[in-house]
C-alpha cells in the first residue's frame, strides 16, 4: 500500500508539474481535477498500472470517492481500447483484458459486459465473445434496476445468440467443436438466452438455437445433442405450458426440399424434448431458407459460412402468456 501510494502521488505530482495555468486554476477550484488529470494522463500514455493506481486513489479520496463507480467504467473501456490497440504487446494486451475482466466482476454493469463482448466478438473470438455476452444478459436479470430498453436486449441476446451459434458450429458434422452451453442464473436455472426475465416487456421473444443436424438430415450431431438437452433443461425448469419450435435452412439446394426439411427437424427436436420429459404442448413449423438469420444487429460484418451457419437453426418462439 505504502508503495502503491507513493506512486500515485509521484504520478499526480508529475501531471500537476505539467498541467498549463488554466488547468491548475481548475484543479484549485476542483478538489479532484488533480486525480481525474492523474487517470486522464495514465489512459494517454497507455499505462495499465498507472491507470489502475489512479481509480484507486479516486477510491480512497473522502472528496472524490464519490465517482468511484464512474472510473471505474473509464477503466474498463480504457483497458478494452488498451486491448484493441495494435501497438501493444501481447502481454499488455493479455494484462489489459484481465483487468477489465476483473473489474466488470467486481463492479461492472450490462453495458460493461456488452462492450468486452464486443471485442472479442470483433475479433472472431466467438467462445468469448458468447460468454461476455451471456453475462451482460446474467446482470439485466440480476438487476432489474439497471435501466436496459427492449432494444438493447434484443440487440444483446441477437449477438449472444449468433456467438453461440457460431462457437458450437460443427458445419453439419463435418468438423469438430464444442458446445458453447448458458450460464446459470442466480437461482441455479439455465440463463443467458433462455432467461425469462428476457420477456420483460415483450409479447414475443425469438431464441435461435445452435440445433445442429447432420448435413440433409433430421439427424442431431453430437454438438446438436447437447444444445437439445439445454433447452429441455430450460423448457423444464421454467415450466413453460406451450412451446413453439420453427426450424430453418441455409439457401443451398432446391427450396421445397428444404422447406420440408427444415419441418423434419423441428420435429425431431419436439421428439426429443418428449422423449425426455416434456409434457408441454409443442408445435412446429417450418420456414426453410424463406426467413434468414437478421445480421443487422451483430454490429460486424460475417463471413458468407458463417452466414449459412446463423441461417441453419431452430428457434424457440415464446411468448409471455406461455410461462
Amino acid at each position: 500500500m505504502f508503495v502503491m501510494s507513493i506512486r500515485v502521488s509521484f504520478l499526480v505530482a508529475s501531471v500537476i508539474a505539467a498541467a498549463t495555468p488554466a488547468a491548475a486554476a481548475t484543479g484549485a477550484n476542483d478538489g479532484c481535477a488533480p486525480l481525474v488529470a492523474a487517470f486522464d494522463h495514465a489512459v494517454a500514455a497507455k499505462s495499465i498500472d498507472g491507470a489502475i493506481d489512479a481509480v484507486a486513489a479516486i477510491e480512497a479520496d473522502i472528496v472524490c470517492g464519490a465517482r468511484t463507480d464512474e472510473f471505474r467504467h473509464k477503466l474498463i473501456d480504457s483497458m478494452i481500447g488498451i486491448a484493441g490497440d495494435p501497438q501493444v504487446s501481447d502481454a499488455e494486451r493479455k494484462k489489459a483484458l484481465a483487468e477489465a475482466q476483473q473489474t466488470i466482476d467486481h463492479a461492472g454493469t450490462w453495458r460493461d459486459a456488452e462492450h468486452l463482448a464486443d471485442y472479442y466478438w470483433g475479433r472472431k473470438d466467438n467462445l468469448n465473445a458468447f460468454s461476455w455476452y451471456e453475462r451482460g444478459l446474467a446482470f439485466i436479470s440480476a438487476r432489474p434496476a439497471e435501466h436496459a430498453s427492449a432494444n438493447d436486449i434484443k440487440q444483446l441476446e441477437t449477438r449472444a445468440s449468433a456467438a453461440k451459434s457460431l462457437a458450437s458450429d460443427d458445419n453439419g458434422g463435418k468438423k469438430p467443436a464444442q458446445f458453447a452451453s448458458s450460464r446459470g442464473d442466480m437461482d441455479g436455472r439455465v440463463g443467458g438466452i433462455y432467461s425469462p426475465d428476457l420477456l420483460r416487456g415483450a409479447e414475443v421473444e425469438v431464441v435461435p438455437l445452435p440445433i445442429n443436424f447432420v448435413t440433409g438430415e433430421a439427424t442431431f450431431t453430437p454438438v446438436g445433442e447437447k444444445a437439445a438437452a439445454e433447452l429441455a433443461d430450460a423448457v423444464k425448469q421454467q415450466n413453460v405450458h406451450v412451446v413453439t419450435l420453427v426450424g430453418h435452412t441455409d439457401p443451398r439446394g432446391e427450396h421445397q426440399y428444404n422447406v420440408a426439411l427444415s419441418i423434419r427437424r423441428a420435429e425431431a427436436l419436439r421428439a426429443y424434448l418428449q422423449s425426455h420429459g416434456i409434457s408441454a404442448q409443442i408445435n412446429v413449423d417450418g420456414k426453410g431458407p424463406d426467413e434468414p438469420f437478421d445480421a443487422s444487429l451483430l454490429g460486424r460484418s460475417i463471413s458468407q459460412d458463417e452466414e449459412y451457419a446463423l441461417d441453419r437453426r431452430v428457434e424457440w418462439v415464446r411468448h409471455s402468456t406461455s410461462e
